[in-house]
C-alpha cells in the first residue's frame, strides 16, 4: 500500500499549535521549552500552560498568570485586543475542530469545567479598557508638561492645589472643553478674579475682632 495514500487517522481535535505547528502570533514573544512550558522574551519568566498563559501574560489580564511587567505598550494592548475578540468569536465546529490554547476554557466544557464566558469578557475588557487609559494618560501628562517646559514655569506649580482643581473640573466638563482666549484671561478673567479676591479680603475683615 501506498502510505501517501494511506487514510489518516481519525481525529475530531488537533492542536494547530502542536509541535511542528508554531504558526500562533504569540510564539513571536515566548520561547518553547517543552512540556508545555514557555518563557517571556522580555521579562524572562517561566510558567507552563504553554501560548496560552503567554498570551495572558502579556495582555496583563492576571487570568492564572502573572502579568508581564516589561511588555511593551503595544504588544500589551494587541494581545488584550486579540483575547476580547476570540472570547467573542470562538465557536464550536463539528467534525475536525482546530483548538488554539486560548479556547482552552471551551475544551474544559467537556469535562465539566468550562469558565463563564460573561466573566472572562468583562475581565479582558476591563483589562484593555486600562491599558487604553494609561496609554491617554501618559500623552496627556506629557502635554501638560510640555506646557510647563515651553512657558517656562515652575515645576512645583503642580503642588498648587488651584493646578489639581483645574485638571478636575476640565475632566468632569469632557470632550469639546475650549480653553480661554488670551483676552478672556487677560480682561474679564483677571477682573472677576480681582472681585473675587476684594469678597474674600471684605469676609476676612469681617472676621476680625474688633
Amino acid at each position: 500500500m501506498n502510505i501517501n495514500s494511506a487514510p489518516l487517522p481519525t481525529t475530531k481535535r488537533m492542536r494547530k499549535n502542536a509541535s511542528g505547528a508554531r504558526t500562533d502570533v504569540g510564539w513571536e514573544h515566548g520561547i518553547d521549552l517543552g512540556n508545555r512550558r514557555v518563557k517571556c522574551k522580555y521579562c524572562n519568566s517561566e510558567f507552563s500552560g504553554n501560548v496560552y498563559r503567554l498570551k495572558h501574560h502579556l495582555a496583563r489580564t492576571s487570568n492564572n498568570v502573572a502579568p508581564c511587567p516589561q511588555v511593551p505598550e503595544h504588544v500589551s494592548l494587541q494581545f488584550a485586543t486579540l483575547l476580547e475578540e476570540i472570547s467573542l468569536t470562538a465557536k464550536k465546529k463539528k467534525g475536525v475542530f482546530l483548538i488554539d490554547e486560548d479556547e482552552e476554557t471551551y475544551e474544559k466544557n467537556d469535562r465539566g469545567n468550562l469558565q463563564n464566558c460573561a466573566t472572562k469578557k468583562g475581565k479582558v475588557q476591563n483589562t484593555l479598557n486600562s491599558i487604553y487609559k494609561k496609554g491617554e494618560r501618559e500623552k496627556v501628562c506629557q502635554q501638560i508638561a510640555r506646557f510647563f517646559y515651553t512657558s517656562a514655569i515652575p515645576f512645583n506649580c503642580v503642588n498648587n492645589p488651584e493646578f489639581h482643581k483645574m485638571v478636575e473640573m476640565i475632566g468632569e466638563f469632557g470632550r469639546g472643553f475650549k480653553p480661554p482666549s488670551y483676552h478672556e484671561i487677560r480682561v474679564p478673567l483677571l477682573q472677576k478674579e480681582v472681585d473675587y479676591t476684594k469678597s474674600l479680603l471684605e469676609d476676612y475683615k469681617k472676621e476680625e475682632p474688633n
